[in-house]
């Protein structure tokens, strides 16, 4: 193979790779900016009494029940956010 289509290969190879490294840019640039943050819709009570049909009554039992358990979870994401800080990976 003689220097002259050697030098052609090489160029036509490093061309294409360049094509390719300026499309992947492109598409990672356009899929960052295309990513809004999600619509918050209705919460999930409003679901509750819109699309199941919870009544007032059902509600009422409901709501309560909600707040006790996040309380309870609150109190062991803490615990876990206090041991996770008491490990030392150093």
């Amino acid at each position: 193979m003689n220097s002259l289509s050697r030098n052609k290969v090489l160029l036509a190879i490093v061309v294409l790779l360049l094509l390719t490294n300026l499309g992947m840019l492109l598409f990672i640039f356009s899929m960052n900016r295309s990513s809004d943050p999600p619509r918050k819709g209705p919460g999930f009570t409003e679901r509750l009494r819109k699309e199941v049909g919870f009544t007032e009554d059902q509600m009422k039992v409901f709501e309560p029940k909600k707040k006790a358990f996040w309380t309870m979870m609150n109190s062991r994401f803490e615990a876990m956010h206090n041991t996770k800080e008491q490990f030392d990976f150093q």
